[in-house]
């Protein structure tokens, strides 16, 4: 059975070495979860992790729907740079889809993606693949989504939306989610609801005090099960950071074809060496008779080369009985 290892990633990790991780089935179900340090992760035959909401930031910007070929990527960094914090080549972008117009594109520093793929592969779990959690959290329509990880709250108001705020203080919400719920107030819609989602292992929030703070119908969602991957969340692990164990993965769902072509290979020069043997042995049966034939004819001549033996025995026959010779000048000429 395949086995795979899902990491949390936080912010502090590496320099705080223990991580929330869940070992899955094939079927993506629950075999064990836990938190501990790379030394007493279990075994698994695959690695991937989740990033943590604060390390990401999901943006969106227009672009035309045609670009020039070779051109996409510049242009799209060009057209987030007045909503980076950094320079845009510091950045990796993966773009999640096109609506109305605007392109969706997941933005993490390059050096800490790259620092966190080198460190696990240090500890012998290179990875697979990488999640953002902004990404993964649970969303739908039925209103605003808010889940308590364990570094960070991600805040979801539909499937192509999330923030990352920081866990509110002394159980209150998050101020992040204090403002927009004003804002919403002020624009006047109708307030959305909220449903918390909180780990099974942390302090559920007082959803009534929430309720009187945000002036929005909230209720307790389903537990926030970090690991649990939306179908179509987007992989982070391409480009340079494709991993190198899974670049030529496409050999390995070719390596079938290959035993086969190398079955068909192999045994037609099989075939051939069978045929050249055949052939070999043909060659030499002919000329062993050749050379008992002319022993027969000749039984004081050693045979050397007996074609050329006899035609010279037969050359010496036909003169004496006025024949023509082989090296006469009218047989040459014939």
């Amino acid at each position: 059975m395949s086995t795979l290892l899902r990491l949390y990633i936080g912010e502090r990790w590496p320099a705080q070495p223990k991580l929330s991780w869940a070992l899955l089935a094939p079927d993506g179900s629950l075999l064990q979860e836990g938190t501990s340090d790379p030394g007493h992760w279990p075994a698994a035959d695959e690695c991937d992790a989740v990033i943590s909401g604060a390390q990401v930031s999901w943006l969106r910007t227009r672009l035309p729907e045609k670009l020039p070929r070779g051109e996409a990527a510049r242009l799209l960094a060009n057209a987030l740079e007045q909503k980076l914090m950094d320079e845009p080549d510091r950045h990796h972008l993966t773009v999640t889809g096109r609506h109305d117009g605007e392109v969706s594109v997941l933005v993490v520093a390059r050096e800490r993606l790259r620092l966190i793929a080198a460190q696990l592969a240090a500890v012998g779990r290179p990875l697979s693949r990488a999640y953002c959690e902004l990404q993964t959290a649970p969303a739908d329509a039925a209103g605003w989504h808010l889940a308590l990880g364990a570094d960070c709250a991600v805040l979801r108001r539909d499937a192509r939306d999330g923030a990352s705020a920081d866990i509110g203080q002394d159980g209150m919400p998050p101020s992040l989610l204090v403002a927009l719920a004003a804002a919403e107030r002020a624009s006047g819609k109708p307030s959305p609801n909220l449903i918390v989602h909180a780990l099974e292992a942390g302090n559920p929030p007082d959803l009534g005090a929430w309720r009187t703070a945000l002036g929005l119908e909230a209720r307790r969602g389903g537990p926030y099960r970090w690991y649990a991957i939306q179908a179509d969340s987007a992989n982070l692990l391409h480009g340079e950071f494709t991993p190198s164990h899974r670049r030529h993965a496409w050999l390995g769902r070719l390596r079938p074809a290959l035993w086969l072509a190398a079955a068909a290979v192999t045994a037609d020069l099989l075939l051939g060496a069978a045929q050249v043997g055949r052939g070999r042995y043909r060659i030499a049966a002919t000329e062993q008779r050749i050379v008992q034939m002319f022993q027969g004819a000749f039984p004081n001549v050693p045979a050397v080369e007996p074609a050329v033996q006899t035609e010279r025995q037969l050359d010496q026959l036909r003169s004496p009985r006025g024949l023509l010779r082989s090296d006469d000048a009218l047989t040459l000429l014939a």
